[in-house]
């Protein structure tokens, strides 16, 4: 059986949804024009290469100003977990290309319905997720 993940505590100072972001003295640092996609926080007991607090960023649903979670450390999972977790999001998205394809000809009014744009999932590596968008567009001749 695969040894589990180390845990860390992260402490929030960027709920997801916030466009402020904060320190971990909870001082504003800036306020950002479009709101930040994900929790993001530190980790109290480790310092980062650059002296502060090291970084961290919590997938999932909103959390609290200041919320202290326990969680695995992402960089700390085994290439084999990871993989798995990275096959099973890699079939979640293949399942929803053409939903992904419509949503990208609603948004660009130049995409041509016919023939249907494809979403196609090229590749994933450590920390990146690699798709290709297929679609045709309308173009005028000048």
């Amino acid at each position: 059986m695969p040894e589990a993940a180390p845990e860390v505590e992260v402490i929030i100072e960027v709920p997801r949804g916030s466009f402020i972001k904060r320190g971990s003295d909870f001082e504003i640092d800036f306020v950002s024009p479009l709101p930040c996609p994900y929790n993001y926080g530190a980790v109290p007991t480790m310092i980062g290469l650059e002296g502060d607090l090291l970084d961290a960023v919590v997938l999932g649903p909103r959390l609290a100003l200041g919320q202290l979670v326990r969680l695995p450390a992402w960089g700390a999972v085994t290439p084999l977990q990871r993989s798995r977790v990275m096959f099973r999001f890699k079939a979640l998205l293949e399942a929803h290309a053409e939903e992904m394809a419509r949503l990208i000809n609603r948004e660009h009014g130049k995409v041509l319905s016919k023939p249907e744009p494809v979403v196609l999932f090229a590749d994933f590596g450590d920390n990146a997720l690699t798709f290709e968008a297929h679609f045709w567009v309308r173009m005028r001749r000048i």
